[in-house]
């Protein structure tokens, strides 16, 4: 079913499918080894950490959707509360096949939501970014050579995210980062004990996502402008032409719409989101 949802999705967006297909062809090419692979330990933690949350709450998060359009079918925003009124919920709160329908309906669009979102977010945008981490560390092996190839990656990468999938996950993960910790400071006495587990581990999946994908775009930025000034330390005096063609080279960049992620910006990120929950705990 997932790989169904995604080859028909593609479909409709042939243009970034090609770039997908030229980012797996690059990843899988594995003659040449770019720059130093000694990344932080606590990277492929996080990184599974990630993954498994994930795919546990792509099953979880339609199930409940569609649990909760099930027994409270006219809720609103969900199908059911747009189409009847109250007084309509009220005749057919107790007939199955009318709920039904209503949930599975829920069920499929949530489930669509989530493959595909999954996919674009982690196979596509984290790990064109990890990649981009991983190649741009320097280390006593790069050359030149590797470094423009790391520079092909980066076009890519930017080429499939720049001007749809990283602007909105860069505006979404943070609103959901300050809706889930305020709901969770606010309401953790009120709910039960489920829906505060719900809330936690949404709460630390979003939080990680956000420190992987801005840290990892940020820490690209500056391990390329590390590498570039190591090959410049290894021109000799006699090298002008060499020394040119390096100073020519420009940092690695992972771009979102007219603006690209430095070093400051996870911590800008992570403020912004801290200031805007305590705010709404001031007003709410």
């Amino acid at each position: 079913m997932t790989e169904k949802i995604i080859s028909s999705h593609l479909k409709r967006h042939l243009n970034l499918a090609t770039k997908i297909s030229a980012l797996t062809y690059v990843w899988g090419d594995k003659d040449e080894k770019v720059g130093d692979k000694s990344i932080p330990r606590i990277l492929p933690i996080l990184l599974k950490l990630l993954l498994s949350s994930l795919e546990t709450s792509f099953v979880i998060f339609p199930c409940v959707i569609g649990l909760v359009t099930f027994f409270n079918p006219c809720q609103i925003p969900f199908l059911g509360g747009l189409l009847f009124n109250r007084e309509s919920c009220l005749d057919f709160s107790t007939k199955i096949w009318i709920r039904l329908p209503l949930a599975l309906f829920e069920f499929g669009v949530m489930l669509r939501l989530c493959v595909i979102g999954g996919f674009y977010v982690v196979y596509v945008l984290l790990m064109g970014i990890l990649h981009l981490w991983i190649e741009s560390i320097s280390g006593p092996t790069l050359t030149f050579r590797k470094y423009r190839r790391v520079q092909i990656v980066e076009k890519l990468v930017n080429g499939c995210n720049r001007f749809r999938i990283f602007p909105t996950v860069a505006v979404i993960f943070p609103a959901v980062q300050i809706i889930g910790g305020f709901a969770l400071i606010r309401y953790a006495s009120a709910i039960s004990v489920a829906q505060v587990v719900f809330l936690v581990a949404q709460f630390c999946d979003i939080f990680v996502a956000n420190v992987l994908l801005f840290s990892g775009s940020g820490v690209v930025n500056r391990k390329s402008a590390e590498a570039v000034k190591v090959m410049q330390m290894r021109v000799g005096p006699k090298g002008k032409i060499e020394r040119k063609v390096i100073a020519s080279l420009t940092t690695v960049k992972v771009w979102f719409a007219s603006n690209f992620v430095d070093s400051c910006t996870p911590l800008i990120i992570q403020s912004f989101c801290a200031s805007q929950t305590m705010n709404l705990l001031l007003l709410i």
